[in-house]
């Protein structure tokens, strides 16, 4: 859960300071990559279940999207302005 809150943050925070298509798609692939990377590594060390990783994805983006709302109706911004 941590990694895909940090790096979903990560790229919505820099998404705006990336003005080509090109930069911005490597800023996405990136975080993905990051996350499915560390979901994949939990699963092969044994930590966690298959089962484990897909609720911590479902929770942290469901956290991540209700915090982005929040931020963006509390300071007035939309999350994408130029896509």
């Amino acid at each position: 859960m941590g990694a895909f809150s940090f790096y979903s943050v990560l790229a919505y925070l820099l998404w705006r300071h990336i003005d080509s298509r090109t930069g911005r798609g490597v800023l996405i692939a990136f975080a993905i990559i990051m996350i499915v990377s560390i979901g994949l590594s939990r699963i092969y060390l044994g930590v966690h279940y298959p089962s484990d990783i897909l609720g911590g994805y479902l929770a942290s983006c469901a956290w991540v999207s209700f915090m982005v709302r929040y931020y963006e109706r509390r300071m007035g911004k939309r999350a994408f302005p130029d896509a």
